[in-house]
């Protein structure tokens, strides 16, 4: 019975697994698509190879491969095993529709590493271990996708936001072969975000070599300046908002109370803030409960700082100041 996977590697069915290593490597040198670029039946041949040294490589598949034979190759050139009359259940792996999908650069790569140099001399028939290597792998220069930086404003912060980033990164492809490409990810930071937090999109940025994960790509929150808030810059009051200007009260209204509009996040946009005592100038009123959020939670938020100037009139008529001088203490 003719074994169509030692013919393909040029060895006989009584090989060494020495022997068809030694094949392997000389026959996927001598064939790679970047050795004969302008060759379309050497990347046929290479694809052979590797699903060759697959099954011949493994010990465990070779002696089932023994036993059960070969069939004639499919359409794309490489060995496709189904059952045959030997006696014997055909192992599923055999079968096109199980087997593992064989990468032949993968293969290629697990002995050489993942950078070609064509200028190597690749006919020769000499032990491969006694050159310089032709390969390498690569070293870590690809460098990281720098953080992503998304400004966002306060009011997005307090009820959360999602925006999408996009950036490149260089992968390696199917060839083995590093290439760069677009990226566009949506990305969402929860309510109650702080500036600075960060986001991280795993095995989204470069890639250092084949054989590992890509890196992580870290998106960082930046606050945007807002018209009319500041909030807190410690830890302990960054859920707290301070209104940036203070509210201008007349001396009457200081005196006597009154309401005022104080601005909100909040639907309906503003708070109706009733003040019933004296209101001196820079005093600063703390609303409770009136800040961002902090977290997803509706309840849980920190407060909101009002602080006020008073206005005083330029004069007072005589009237008005002996009544000023009769309810007021010296």
């Amino acid at each position: 019975m003719v074994k169509r996977l030692y013919e393909i590697l040029g060895v006989s069915e009584d090989a060494t697994a020495d022997e068809i290593k030694k094949q392997y490597k000389k026959l996927a040198l001598r064939f790679h698509p970047d050795k004969n670029p302008n060759d379309p039946s050497a990347e046929q041949k290479f694809k052979e190879i590797g699903e060759a040294y697959s099954v011949l490589g493994d010990e465990s598949k070779r002696a089932q491969y023994d036993r059960f034979g070969d069939m004639p190759a499919n359409s794309a050139g490489g060995a496709n095993f189904t059952q045959f009359s030997s006696g014997g259940e055909m192992p599923d792996f055999f079968f096109a529709s199980n087997r593992e999908f064989v990468d032949p650069f993968r293969i290629f790569r697990s002995f050489f590493g993942s950078d070609f140099n064509s200028n190597f001399p690749m006919d020769s028939d000499e032990e491969l271990g006694s050159r310089p290597s032709m390969f390498r792998m690569r070293s870590n220069s690809v460098g990281r996708v720098k953080d992503i930086r998304v400004p966002a404003t306060l009011e997005e912060m307090h009820f959360g936001l999602e925006k999408s980033v996009k950036f490149r990164r260089k992968v390696f492809g199917y060839d083995g072969q590093l290439r760069s490409e677009e990226q566009q990810v949506p990305v969402r930071f929860p309510a109650g975000s702080l500036p600075g937090e960060k986001v991280v999109l795993e095995r989204a940025g470069n890639q250092q070599r084949p054989d590992v994960p890509a890196d992580d790509v870290t998106v960082v929150l930046v606050p945007e300046p807002h018209p009319l808030f500041e909030r807190g810059a410690d830890t302990a009051d960054a859920y707290d908002l301070t209104l940036k200007e203070p509210i201008a009260l007349t001396l009457k209204q200081a005196l006597c109370g009154c309401t005022v509009s104080v601005p909100s996040f909040d639907p309906p946009s503003h708070i109706e803030l009733v003040l019933e005592d004296v209101i001196r100038p820079g005093f600063t009123k703390r609303l409770v409960g009136k800040g961002l959020n902090i977290g997803d939670s509706e309840t849980d938020r920190g407060d909101l700082l009002v602080s006020f100037t008073v206005l005083f009139p330029d004069h007072l008529p005589p009237d008005a100041k002996d009544a000023l001088r009769a309810h007021l203490p010296d």
